[in-house]
């Protein structure tokens, strides 16, 4: 639960401010290997993984992502370069069914789906 605080302005208004701890990972995610160009090394990219979403995967899951691209500058370390870290901001993270590649689909949902096509 968030903490609240009340201190007051150089004006004397009452100011409110809020914090919060939010868990973030940093998670590598690879192209499936049965996909990848033969001869080639699956490519990788990194993903920022918050909150809920933290807890939706393990290492060596597979999963089916969608996120927003991010472009993040290299750290300041005197030297100005053009060059920029790619990652995404995962939106969304879904299990595969294994060996197929497939999206797992709860059994809730789908006997949902067969009672609606009826």
């Amino acid at each position: 639960m968030p903490a609240s605080s009340a201190a007051t302005s150089s004006c004397g208004n009452p100011c409110h401010t809020t914090q919060s701890l939010s868990q973030i990972t940093l998670v590598c995610l690879q192209e499936l290997p049965e996909t990848a160009p033969p001869g080639q090394l699956p490519r990788s990219t990194e993903v920022i993984v918050e909150d809920d979403l933290v807890d939706a995967c393990k290492p060596g899951d597979r999963v089916c992502l969608a996120g927003v691209y991010k472009a993040v500058p290299p750290r300041a370390t005197g030297a100005v370069s053009g060059v920029f870290r790619s990652m995404l901001v995962a939106c969304s993270v879904r299990q595969l069914v294994a060996n197929s590649g497939a999206p797992a689909e709860s059994t809730s949902l789908a006997g949902r789906a067969a009672q609606v096509s009826k």
